[in-house]
């Protein structure tokens, strides 16, 4: 079943045109995914401290700093790493959104979750270039994406129970996924 929620992500489309520079400040010649976006699975934009927006998931609750549970995620913070806003549903799922101001390269971050170059992926999308991990186990599946953003390193970690996942949700992620962008884009 898990193999086939995965599909779900995988119908995000990678575009086979070149990136153009409006798209890809450094081209490298990065794939460009696009992402199917529901504006029904979503809520209003974050505005995060790096110059990037997401859309947390609708339905799942979202804490800032002044919550206890957006404190019981805090001593889960990387050296350097701040913390800007959580969000839940229920016990089976959190998206944490963040920032390293010190610089720290989005690549760094992502090796941090694992080595493994098959779980790794990087593109471009909404004019941002993403370093995404997928990181399994039997009990979690995380999703961890980090882009460079006008003063520091953006960071999204989407930590989902096994228990939970379903076609409905992983909708829900790819739509999180694909509402990453620059602030006024």
């Amino acid at each position: 079943m898990v193999a086939a929620l995965f599909l779900v992500l995988a119908g995000c489309s990678r575009d086979t045109q070149e990136p153009s520079d409006a798209t890809a400040p450094d081209g490298d010649g990065l794939p460009v995914y696009t992402f199917t976006v529901d504006d029904d699975l979503l809520q209003e934009p974050i505005k995060l401290a790096t110059g990037v927006s997401i859309r947390p998931p609708a339905g799942w609750r979202v804490h800032g700093p002044d919550s206890d549970l957006f404190r019981q995620f805090a001593p889960a913070e990387q050296d350097g790493f701040e913390l800007e806003q959580v969000a839940v549903l229920g016990d089976g799922a959190a998206l944490t959104m963040g920032s390293f101001p010190d610089g720290t390269p989005p690549e760094a971050v992502v090796t941090q979750l694992s080595d493994n170059p098959d779980d790794r992926d990087v593109f471009l999308h909404n004019g941002l270039t993403i370093h995404q991990v997928r990181v399994m186990t039997d009990e979690t599946l995380v999703f961890a994406l980090a882009t460079a953003g006008e003063t520091g390193t953006t960071t999204i970690q989407l930590f989902l129970a096994t228990a939970v996942l379903n076609e409905d949700l992983m909708r829900q992620v790819e739509s999180v996924i694909g509402s990453l962008r620059p602030v006024g884009r």
